[in-house]
């Protein structure tokens, strides 16, 4: 059989694996979401509340932390929940879970890699509870390829999404949308500047419940600002979003979806490493040797790469 008849058979077997295993992922997604439906949203709840709480005239931030009613987020983000307080709570399941659906599409890349990314049972999960970790890291993946805007709303709601801003800033990222959100998220709490000392004082009083991962938020600072200077002297963005991942205050399980944005960083910088020392078509003689676990040591020797351009 020719060669290249082999390769376009291996391309297709590949092509129809994927779309299969993804096909899985959604049909396990519907499942769930059929046959689990009352108890979803768990997370999502806490929005729900934090509305009608803030409608009204309430605190948002008087619930136990950890429970249905445990809202920590920044006020900005209090006030954009609000509108659910319209909505019944199966109503706003329905937009949380939606909203989520995207995000996870756009921080993987594609509608298969989204399915395939829900047989994980921690992406799976992160779905049902209707949270907003996969927003954050579609926001973070975003920063370094779309628009830094986002980003705002990413960190007033983890905080740890603004390590990212001195990369942005040297990497030549555009921070004007980033201050326009921000600034317009604060402008929406001028009605209710009442907010601000309520949540500084809920966070000041917040201890860490129990159900969240064994990792002290000290030693994953440390680590996540020596990546961070990792990240500006290789000039290398997944290291950077990967810093702001794990600095998140409080680490749940399912906030490890928020690794999706640093992983797409990581293996759209290996492919342009990749296509950059791929041979002209049918020089089958200049194909690049397999490198050896030394040669790919020596390439990460610590010295700043020289800007593209």
């Amino acid at each position: 059989m020719p060669v290249g008849r082999n390769q376009r058979l291996i391309a297709f077997a590949w092509r129809a694996g994927v779309i299969a295993f993804a096909l899985v992922g959604w049909a396990l997604f519907a499942w769930t979401f059929l046959a689990y439906w009352p108890g979803a949203g768990y997370d999502a709840h806490t929005y729900w509340r934090a509305a009608q709480e803030l409608v009204a005239g309430r605190s948002p931030y008087s619930g136990a932390y950890g429970g249905l009613e445990g809202f920590r987020y920044a006020p900005p983000l209090a006030i954009l929940f609000a509108p659910a307080a319209a909505l019944s709570f199966d109503g706003f399941k329905v937009v949380m879970v939606a909203v989520n659906v995207v995000a996870l599409r756009y921080a993987v890349g594609s509608w298969r890699w989204a399915g395939i990314m829900i047989v994980n049972p921690i992406v799976l999960h992160q779905l049902y509870l209707a949270n907003v970790n996969l927003p954050i890291a579609a926001a973070l993946y975003s920063a370094f390829r779309t628009s830094s805007g986002p980003l705002a709303l990413a960190g007033l709601a983890k905080l740890s999404p603004f390590l990212v801003l001195p990369q942005l800033a040297r990497s030549g990222r555009r921070l004007t949308p980033f201050a326009l959100w921000l600034a317009g998220a604060g402008v929406l709490t001028l009605p209710a500047l009442w907010l601000w000392p309520a949540w500084i004082t809920a966070l000041l009083a917040t201890e860490t419940p129990a159900g969240t991962l064994p990792f002290p938020f000290l030693p994953r600072l440390v680590l996540a600002l020596a990546l961070l200077a990792v990240a500006w002297y290789r000039r290398s963005d997944w290291v950077a979003a990967l810093a702001a991942a794990i600095a998140v205050p409080v680490l749940w399980a399912s906030t490890i979806v928020i690794l999706l944005a640093p992983a797409r960083l990581l293996l759209e910088e290996w492919r342009a490493r990749r296509s950059v020392a791929q041979p002209t078509i049918g020089d089958e003689s200049r194909l690049p040797a397999t490198p050896s676990a030394a040669a790919i040591l020596r390439s990460w020797r610590f010295r700043p790469r020289t800007p593209p351009g």
